[in-house]
């Protein structure tokens, strides 16, 4: 039935409420279970809410720019609301399905290579640009999920922020480099 949500949410209408409705029912139902599976149906509800689509750019036709199925404003809630107890509970899935996300966005072009631009700072200092939701989206969502991953088994989630730090995608670095300064009394090793 879960696999029913990846549909509503492609369609042209009242796909926010789905979205809403997820993150006011569903989501907190299956983080709250004791039943890893439903940690895993978390994972899956996130998975399809933060797809992400590329499209043309308003400015510049040559080049695309990522957009969020899901309505940036409500999705923003989501991922607030819900990314750091999914990291709790499905720590190496969620970070995976975040890190691939952020690979997503920030995986080529000027993105890539000047991800600074695109997303000033990881934490939340009022940096962040506003009109760069998918981007400020993603990076918040793994930046979350991880430090709640950390926070209940930092032993497990070691290698997997080691692997961001050593890996080729200048984004995802930088997120381990927060993850790291948050969390150095468990990862400074």
């Amino acid at each position: 039935d879960l696999e029913l949500i990846e549909g509503w949410l492609n369609t042209k209408f009242d796909h926010d409420m789905v979205a809403n409705a997820l993150d006011d029912g569903a989501l907190p139902r299956f983080l709250n279970s004791g039943n890893p599976a439903d940690w895993d149906k978390a994972v899956q509800l996130f998975k399809y809410c933060t797809a992400i689509r590329w499209q043309p750019d308003r400015l510049d036709s040559e080049t695309r720019e990522p957009v969020t199925v899901v309505e940036e404003h409500w999705l923003k809630d989501l991922v607030n609301h819900h990314a750091t107890a999914l990291g709790r509970k499905a720590g190496a899935s969620a970070a995976s399905l975040m890190a691939d996300r952020v690979r997503e966005v920030f995986g080529e072009g000027g993105r890539a290579d000047w991800s600074h631009v695109f997303r000033p700072a990881v934490e939340d200092q009022g940096q962040s640009h506003v009109g760069r939701g998918p981007e400020n989206i993603v990076v918040e969502a793994l930046r979350d999920v991880l430090l709640g991953w950390t926070e209940v088994d930092a032993t497990a989630a070691k290698p997997f922020v080691d692997g961001l730090l050593r890996g080729d995608n200048e984004m995802l670095r930088r997120v381990g480099i927060h993850v790291l300064n948050e969390r150095w009394e468990s990862l400074g090793d």
